[in-house]
């Protein structure tokens, strides 16, 4: 891959980024979760299931386009100082994997609540 095509990768993981970013956290989270009302972000999360899902899954795009954002970095910067761009993409790596299971935890937390709910309701 050229310099200039690793640049434009570079270039639509940041936009992706962003674009994933804004739907997840300020379009859906903004709308179903109540802070300091656990019972009605748990009856929005419950009513909007689908939504909730698909902020889960933008948010997991969202950390794979970050990842491979950290890989096109570290091919455009390697000739620059190898070293430097082996302890980035490490870092990078061990994000991912921290930000991508939080957002695993949340698919969990969501299928408890509509279990407990279910359960309860019996």
């Amino acid at each position: 891959m050229t310099i200039k095509k690793t640049a434009r990768f570079a270039g639509l993981s940041y936009l992706s980024i962003i674009i994933f970013g804004i739907f997840s956290h300020i379009i859906v989270r903004g709308n179903i979760i109540v802070s300091n009302d656990s019972a009605r972000t748990a009856a929005n999360i419950l009513s909007q299931e689908t939504l909730f899902r698909m902020s889960i899954v933008s948010d997991l795009l969202m950390v794979l386009s970050y990842l491979g954002l950290g890989i096109c970095l570290y091919f455009l910067f390697k000739p620059i100082h190898k070293k430097k761009c082996h302890c980035s993409i490490t870092a990078k790596c061990y994000w991912s994997i921290y930000d991508g299971s939080k957002y695993v935890q949340s698919i969990y937390c969501a299928l408890f609540i509509k279990r407990f709910t279910i359960s309860h309701c019996i």
